[in-house]
């Protein structure tokens, strides 16, 4: 008795320093998930292991740590053990993540599988529908703005209207990034603010609102609407200061156009070496790849060394599956004038 109430309290307490204090709750995570199996508890302990993988990706962004875990554990979820666990579905969830925040192309054919996977497990009447929805707009569009992009996140949007804000709301994102890979500036607007509107003030989803804040502010200044377009920026930089995990990759983006839509080449420098101090060491090479070399071409821009960042984007590619697809991109950037 005495180490179950140990490792439910360990559990729980570690929800205290999560954002203050992240490698504590890692720690306090890991021990109560080690208890909770040692006591035999061993839907627990899978519970547990969720919620360590959540805060490894979503937290501390430590992917080196969350993909050993993520696979172990996505593995030992399909066992007959957890067959009424709902966590059985949600531990696939963030095997996907860890795959495409470490290298999303070259692991396509397992975020099939667990995409799949979950597909199979799941329907509308439970929250493991939606995650999966998001799951193949965040992967589709890693390809761009492609018809199966598009279907994808019209999708996800249509389908969460009625479900929650946290996944309508989010959705916001995803279809606000389509319309800004196309370029597609006044139909985005309304979506901007209907998003924000949606998601509120709900502490864990202000990523959304910082990030569609960018979006309003770039769709405004690309309308020649700036005096509306500075307000928007100020509210996304305003929001962004104030998180305490790292923030989404398309908030970076949006805030980088915006700056380089009038030329302000150094204020879109200084963001993309924030967004890099999220990723460098955290075993994200695809990702850390791609922003380096927006870093670089930044650093070309204006007459500034960049040969370190090639150099380190080369070896950032031995790491991944398709090295091509960094460094067809590199080469190209390396033949311009």
């Amino acid at each position: 008795m005495g180490d179950e109430i140990n490792y439910w309290k360990l559990f729980s307490d570690s929800f205290n320093f999560r954002y203050t204090n992240p490698q504590a709750t890692v720690g306090m995570m890991r021990q109560a998930s080690a208890l909770a199996k040692q006591a035999g508890d061993l839907q627990y302990g899978l519970y547990v292991d969720h919620w360590l993988l959540q805060t490894l990706i979503n937290v501390t962004g430590d992917y080196d740590e969350a993909l050993d875990l993520a696979v172990q554990t996505a593995v030992e979820a399909r066992k007959r053990t957890y067959r009424e666990q709902m966590e059985r579905v949600c531990v696939h969830e963030d095997l996907i993540s860890a795959y495409l925040g470490i290298d999303p192309i070259g692991h396509a054919k397992l975020i099939e599988d667990a995409m799949t996977y979950m597909e199979r497990e799941t329907d509308s009447s439970i929250e493991c529908y939606y995650c999966l929805l998001s799951l193949r707009a965040n992967f589709e569009i890693t390809f761009g703005a492609t018809e199966k992009a598009t279907h994808t996140i019209r999708r996800y949007y249509s389908e969460t209207q009625s479900y929650d804000r946290h996944h309508f709301g989010s959705a916001h994102v995803e279809l606000c990034s389509l319309m800004a890979l196309r370029g597609d500036w006044e139909r985005m607007l309304p979506y901007t603010l209907n998003g924000i509107e949606v998601t509120g003030d709900n502490v864990q989803m202000q990523g959304n609102v910082a990030t569609l804040w960018a979006a309003r502010a770039l769709a405004l200044r690309k309308l020649n609407r700036e005096v509306e377009a500075l307000v928007a920026f100020q509210r996304a930089k305003a929001k962004a200061d104030l998180m305490q995990i790292p923030i989404y990759r398309v908030y970076y983006d949006m805030m980088c156009d915006f700056h380089l839509e009038v030329g302000e080449v150094e204020a879109a420098l200084i963001l993309r070496e924030h967004q890099l101090k999220d990723v460098i060491g955290k075993g994200q090479p695809y990702w850390e790849a791609v922003f380096r070399l927006a870093y670089a071409r930044l650093l070309k821009q204006i007459g500034r060394p960049y040969a370190e960042q090639v150099s380190q984007i080369r070896q950032l590619s031995m790491k991944l599956k398709k090295p091509e697809v960094v460094l067809d991109p590199l080469s190209a950037f390396e033949a311009e004038a």
